[in-house]
């Protein structure tokens, strides 16, 4: 099942460079792809090596309980990150979060 996450994520990162391209060439005055994608990428590359040094911590526990705690570390990480890097639909998956912790 990791095989396939990967894949996809690669083939969905293919496909949007791909398309970056040819809206480049068609559409004139768009920003480039770099500087739309660079922040959730450095994001993503975070969130990548903490959960796997999370997954390392607590791979002696069983996967039930585990998994949850390799996840959520990753949502929390990522949704952080972009966040603070300024992507603005980290927003939505942060607000329900903070009314959580903030009441």
């Amino acid at each position: 099942s990791v095989g396939i996450a990967m894949g996809s994520a690669l083939g969905a990162w293919a496909e949007l460079l791909l398309l970056a391209r040819l809206t480049r060439r068609r559409a004139v005055g768009l920003r480039p792809i770099g500087t739309i994608v660079a922040a959730p990428a450095r994001a993503a590359a975070l969130a990548f090596v903490m959960t796997a040094a999370i997954k390392l911590v607590v791979d002696p526990l069983p996967a039930l309980l585990a998994a949850p705690i390799v996840v959520g570390t990753a949502i929390g990480v990522y949704a952080t990150a972009c966040h603070r890097t300024g992507v603005t639909e980290a927003e939505m998956l942060l607000r329900p979060a903070r009314r959580l912790i903030w009441r």
